[in-house]
């Protein structure tokens, strides 16, 4: 008598084994067993290229030169100098022109930049006679007579820190400086006292609070001189150690002139303070009444023989903002009646005249709006006018504009230069691409836009159980404007139709930087976990029948038994890396110097079930069997290398075994910041092979990546091959074109500077990878990919594995076949194989078999040889197979028949 044992519905599966610890199959609670992570949305048998688009404005912005800005505001130059945030104007030459110096900030490309100074040109201010000065991330400068020797110098600080660059007689000394700790500077001004021999450095402070340096050696003590504002409030956010993060414009002290009389301008959160300059110090301040004042200019505006007072400031009524105008009058201002200006977003005020008029003319800067970085500079042409009023400004293109500055050459012509630091988009919210695969391979028009919300990371999976690929990004956030208004992270789940709708629904996370989607609790759902960015808080959404709800979501908060938060965790990952069949999430974390793995149990998650991991500044990781061993390596990935000392960025190779990891088993590989890898075999000898992204190296980023090539004997830092990236953010590999080699899209976060840019497809074959064999696709500032290598998690091939519960065999039968009912997509298969055994100890050891031999496979209704698979116990190992990882068999059962056999 024949018998069949059919294995079908959640329950029966679950008694088996996931391979991988379920890493990348598991069985749905509808009893669907299937492979989890997916390659291609549509289900057309191509890998499709999923890019998460993170940022759409530019910070290499040049700062832009007005010769004429009243009568032809279309001409104009550049001056080919990014981020520009504050400038001064002096004769640093001494040839009676007025140069500028100007400080910058960091531009998008290098953490060590220089400043610069710009000297007066015979066709107006160029960056032709230019001298560089070492100042990184400078955000004020002074000019002034330092030394007392008769020259101009500069003074560039930033938040903590005041360089002083002197001259000799053949001009700045650019190699030798003096530095001068101090805390807290938002504005610097130098000023030279009548009866002193060297100027004085005035330095307000975030405070409002304003300070004295008399001496510049680098032991220089501040000397008191005002107090804080007493309406001081604290910027509520403010990450001062992140190069994204806009702050809000502090006022700067400026020198202003009311008739012959030169004073200080200091700025109060309610009024002007305008302290005249003594011969030996300040004197007793006029008030002038102004709320949110930033910056004051004075000029005969309307050439009535009084001396005006402009003020640019962020004068909030209702939905408008407003600076002002106070006329001169009596030798003063009429500060009853100020004439009103709307601005919005007002950062600075310079005056000159532009129109050739009686008067003189002005100009308010403005920084962003609340979408774009990109906000009109605004000329009022004051000096033609016969009675004072405001006129029409003449508006001019700005980028996130700090500082304008009116300069004069020795024809007396003037020149508006407007120092940009942004353009483009103050939300980061590009919209992601999925270019869509095909027989021709990929092109701009073939492709899906969804909305994000500056993501950082995606996975690809069916997450409702449907059949159909679903999409999750985890959405950072991270540009200043988007983080006010945060929208959590996204899932897309796919119609019937293969579209998407064009509203997500919403998970609540916060600055969401990493993504990882698995059955974590063994229920039958996908769940999804989240890490953020500046956020100790790990979020976990179980899967349920009725989705993702927040009442089935638990945080974790990232803390250690000594109080140290973690919070940073980026780019995090999931395997099984002990065996345990539980999945264990992996924690590279880029701001310390060791990372961390949370051990997966019944129990779930928890900081105390956790192993670190001694690496600086972790920010990638990945997971493969290098040595076909059995056993998971651990890779995780250094960021930046660290300036002043020796190379100090690498991946780390944790090599896996019965122990476990360790740090006396490990191998170091030089890498230069490292946002992405991929592991594939990608010359076909056997072995994987390691492809690792370069995203910076401080000074630059178009620079190489690097393949490390496997060997026998394990990596090596001179076995590696070179190809010229682009700030990489984001990698996958495949076949993308099925000729049997494994090719690589790399996403490009920068081209040369550039966020809207193009991330490129390169071809591998019989030759290697080679820049001629590419395709270049739209991106814009990608922060990441498909975050699952295509493959299963240990050794890169198309299979999946589940390991059925162990059967006893009927008496006097073997196995005859083996069949299932299932769905199988395009370029998707399933495969059996069995072991036998006459003991439950025997059994575990035993090989899985096919047909004819060890690695052979039997398809559904393949005659079985019951005489060869025989014995008391049996196993069927199923094997899930997607070529890179396309879609997945969806098995409803599997059934297994038993006959009697006969040696006769």
């Amino acid at each position: 008598m024949s018998e069949i044992w059919t294995t079908s519905g959640f329950e029966a599966f679950r008694r088996g084994k996931f391979g991988g610890g379920g890493q990348n199959i598991y069985v749905s609670h509808k009893g669907v067993l299937q492979r989890i992570h997916r390659s291609s949305v549509r289900d057309r048998g191509h890998v499709d290229l999923m890019f998460a688009n993170a940022q759409c404005h530019e910070e290499m912005v040049p700062m832009d030169v007005y010769p004429d800005p009243v009568n032809h505001p279309e001409k104009k130059w550049q001056i080919h100098m990014a981020a520009a945030a504050e400038g001064v104007v002096a004769d640093f030459s001494g040839n009676g022109t007025e140069d500028m110096a100007w400080a910058f900030v960091w531009d998008g490309m290098c953490y060590i930049h220089n400043s610069a100074m710009f000297y007066m040109g015979e066709n107006g201010p160029s960056d032709k006679y230019i001298t560089y000065l070492p100042s990184p991330t400078s955000t004020a400068v002074a000019a002034g007579d330092f030394n007392g020797d008769g020259r101009m110098d500069i003074a560039y600080g930033k938040k903590d820190l005041i360089r002083i660059f002197l001259q000799d007689e053949l001009g700045f000394i650019t190699r030798t400086w003096t530095e001068i700790k101090t805390e807290n500077l938002s504005s610097l001004l130098g000023h030279k006292f009548p009866n002193d021999e060297t100027a004085t450095l005035f330095l307000r402070k975030k405070d409002g609070s304003v300070t004295m340096l008399k001496d510049f050696t680098a032991d220089a003590q501040e000397l008191p001189c005002l107090p804080p504002d007493p309406d001081y409030e604290e910027i509520s956010f403010s990450w001062d150690n992140y190069n994204q993060a806009v702050e809000k414009n502090r006022p700067k002290l400026r020198e202003v002139k009311i008739d012959d009389k030169t004073y200080l301008t200091v700025f109060r959160k309610n009024c002007l303070l305008l302290y005249p300059f003594e011969e030996a110090g300040l004197g007793e301040p006029l008030t002038i009444p102004c709320k949110e004042g930033l910056v004051a200019a004075t000029a005969d505006l309307f050439g009535r023989g009084e001396t005006d007072l402009v003020i640019a400031a962020r004068d909030r009524h209702g939905k408008k903002e407003y600076s002002y105008v106070f006329l001169g009058k009596d030798g003063f201002f009429d500060t009853e009646n100020p004439l009103p200006i709307v601005t919005f977003m007002a950062s600075d005020v310079c005056v000159g005249n532009l129109s050739g008029g009686k008067g003189t003319d002005f100009v308010i800067s403005q920084n962003h709006t609340y979408d774009s970085f990109d906000n009109d500079v605004l000329v009022f042409a004051t000096g033609k006018l016969s009675e004072p009023s405001v006129p029409k400004p003449i508006r001019l293109q700005g980028h996130n504009v700090y500082c304008s500055l009116i300069v004069h050459d020795k024809l007396g012509r003037s020149y508006l230069v407007v120092g940009n630091q942004s353009s483009g988009s103050y939300l980061g919210n590009p919209e992601n691409t999925i270019y869509l695969g095909s027989d021709t391979g990929y092109h701009e028009h073939d492709v899906i836009h969804l909305p994000s919300w500056g993501s950082v990371a995606m996975a690809c999976a069916d997450l409702n159980d449907d059949g159909r690929a679903d999409l999750v990004f985890a959405n950072a956030a991270e540009i200043s404007g988007a983080v006010y208004r945060e929208r959590g992270s996204y899932i897309y789940y796919q119609k019937a139709n293969g579209d998407f709708e064009r509203q997500p629904f919403r998970l609540k996370t916060t600055r969401a930087h990493g993504v990882v989607v698995g059955d974590m609790n063994n229920d039958g759902y996908l769940d999804i976990a989240f890490c953020g960015f500046d956020h100790s808080i790990l979020k976990v959404y179980y899967g349920s029948e009725e989705g993702y709800k927040e009442e089935n979501a638990v945080e974790i908060k990232m803390e250690d038994e000594n109080g140290e938060l973690y919070k940073n965790a980026l780019f995090i990952g999931m395997a099984d890396l002990n065996g345990d069949g539980y999945l264990d999430l992996i924690l590279p974390c880029i701001d310390k110097e060791k990372s961390l793995v949370l051990w997966g149990s019944p129990d779930g998650f928890s900081m105390k079930n956790r192993q670190e991991f001694r690496i600086h500044h972790a920010s990638g990781h990945k997971v493969a069997d290098l040595n076909g061993d059995g056993y998971p390596e651990l890779i995780l990935a250094g960021h930046s290398p660290t300036s002043g000392r020796p190379w100090d960025s690498f991946i780390h190779i944790y090599w896996g075994g019965p122990d476990g990891f360790s740090e006396t088993r490990r191998t170091q590989l030089p890498c230069c910041c490292v946002n992405s890898m991929n592991i594939a075999d990608f010359n076909n000898d056997g072995l994987l092979d390691i492809f690792v992204g370069s995203y910076e190296d401080i000074y630059n980023r178009d620079i190489p990546s690097y393949i490390y090539w496997n060997s026998p004997e394990g990596f090596s830092p001179y076995n590696r091959t070179m190809i010229q990236t682009h700030a990489v953010s984001g990698s996958y590999a495949a076949d993308f074109n099925d000729d049997g080699y494994m090719d690589l899209a790399i996403g490009n976060h920068k081209y040369f500077g550039a966020h809207i840019c193009k991330s490129t497809v390169w071809y591998n074959g019989p030759n290697g990878f080679d820049e001629k064999n590419t395709v270049n696709l739209p991106t814009f500032g990608v922060h990441g990919m498909n975050s699952v290598d295509s493959g299963n998690v240990l050794d890169r091939s198309f299979d999946e594995y589940y390991e059925s519960e162990v059967h006893e065999i009927p008496e006097g039968c073997g196995i005859s076949e083996i069949y299932w009912d299932a769905d199988i997509p395009h370029k998707c298969d399933v495969f059996a194989q069995f072991r036998t055994a006459d003991s439950l100890e025997e059994l575990e050891t035993e090989r899985w078999c096919g047909p004819t031999a060890l690695n052979d496979r039997f398809r559904a209704h393949d005659a079985v040889e019951k005489e060869r698979f025989c014995g008391k116990y049996m196993q069927y190992r199923l094997i899930l197979y997607a070529f890179n990882s396309v879609s997945s068999p969806r098995v409803r059962s599997v059934s297994v028949k038993f006959e009697p056999y006969s040696f006769d």
